[in-house]
């Protein structure tokens, strides 16, 4: 029966470890915690067994490289190790560039962060920011980045998204650039929805259909969603059936407004 469940646990941890389903030290913990809970090992063993205890001189050495790791990490050492090791071996960095509108507080600060956790990862985000009017005028109209753009879309909640996602919208020269779908996302099958959906009176087929849309673009990915910008909406207290969505004009269910 010991032996039955020693090899389940085991098993059980290892799955959830190489899964991920749950962090590797809770699973650790829990292991250990059920190996004493059902006496497969008594306390003194776990803890002072040189054969089935814990080896503290492994973790008084992982604690020690874990304190020493930290105090230096805020050194620059590591990165100074890495700009030489690459400069050695004739390597050039992995640097790409990310633009938005000058002077938009918010989104420079959304930068910064993202050029951080980039450079966690050894990836040199350059950013390259320009005013609005060249930006929306020439920019993203003419597609003119060469890795990524930060702006923003606005839409209603019965918005379908044709003007962005389908094909037909990519901004070209032979269109004279005539059109949103900016990043030059093209899926065939997005395209049929997306013109199924414009043509579908019926709400809850319009709904099935867009829910498609979402879930083959949430595959592809053409672009990633960062944040929902905060927006306030205020009414009198006797009008009824105002229900603003939180993106998009609040005014997309007028006709249904009374006092």
């Amino acid at each position: 029966m010991t032996d039955a469940l020693v090899v389940v646990v085991f098993v059980a941890a290892y799955v959830l470890i190489a899964t991920e389903w749950v962090h590797r030290v809770v699973v650790a913990l829990v292991g250990a915690g059920l190996m004493l809970l059902f006496r497969v090992v008594s306390g003194t063993e776990a803890f002072h067994s040189e054969k089935f205890g814990i080896d503290w001189n492994v973790i008084f050495l992982l604690l020690g490289m874990m304190i020493i790791v930290g105090a230096m990490r805020h050194t620059g050492l590591f990165e100074y190790l890495a700009i030489w090791s690459a400069k050695r071996a004739e390597g050039r960095p992995f640097r790409i560039t990310i633009m938005t509108t000058s002077g938009n507080a918010v989104r420079e600060q959304v930068q910064q962060i993202i050029k951080d956790q980039m450079k966690s990862v050894g990836i040199d985000l350059v950013i390259d920011n320009r005013p609005a009017s060249v930006l929306f005028g020439q920019v993203t109209r003419e597609r003119r980045y060469p890795h990524l753009v930060m702006y923003a879309w606005v839409s209603g909640p019965t918005t379908h998204f044709r003007t962005i996602w389908h094909s037909g919208e990519i901004p070209t020269a032979a269109n004279n650039y005539v059109g949103q779908n900016t990043p030059g996302y093209k899926n065939a099958e997005v395209d049929r929805l997306l013109e199924g959906a414009e043509g579908e009176l019926d709400e809850g087929k319009r709904a099935v259909l867009l829910k498609k849309v979402q879930e083959l673009w949430a595959e592809d990915l053409p672009s990633l969603p960062l944040f929902f910008r905060l927006e306030l909406n205020v009414s009198r207290k006797d009008l009824k059936n105002y229900l603003p969505r939180g993106i998009g004009a609040p005014t997309w269910n007028a006709e249904a407004w009374t006092y």
